[in-house]
């Protein structure tokens, strides 16, 4: 049993080794949740708000703005349906063959 040794090093390498990983694991998300700069950006978004920014005409206008062309819609034209296409109609009839041997 000399070699028994290497096995439990290895197995307690491998079990902090697992450990790392889900420790590692753990602590990223919990890294991404902090938010240094939440107030600042509350703050700037605050006072962009009461200098009246957040309104388009504050600034007034930005010059001389040519208006949207208006384009006609083309005109509309109703014509009646294709009249419908039926078949020939079946007239009564008898035919008579009379088998021809020459």
């Amino acid at each position: 049993m000399t070699g028994s040794g290497f096995g439990r090093k290895l197995r307690v390498a491998a079990a902090a080794t697992l450990a790392a990983v889900i420790a590692a694991c753990a602590v990223a998300p919990a890294m991404a949740a902090d938010d240094h700069d939440r107030d600042r950006r509350e703050h700037e978004r605050h006072e962009r708000y009461e200098r009246h920014e957040w309104r388009p005409s504050y600034y007034g206008s930005p010059g001389y703005v040519a208006p949207a062309p208006v384009y006609a819609p083309p005109a509309v034209v109703y014509a009646p349906p294709p009249a419908p296409i039926y078949a020939p109609p079946v007239v009564p009839s008898v035919n008579f063959v009379f088998p021809l041997r020459f």
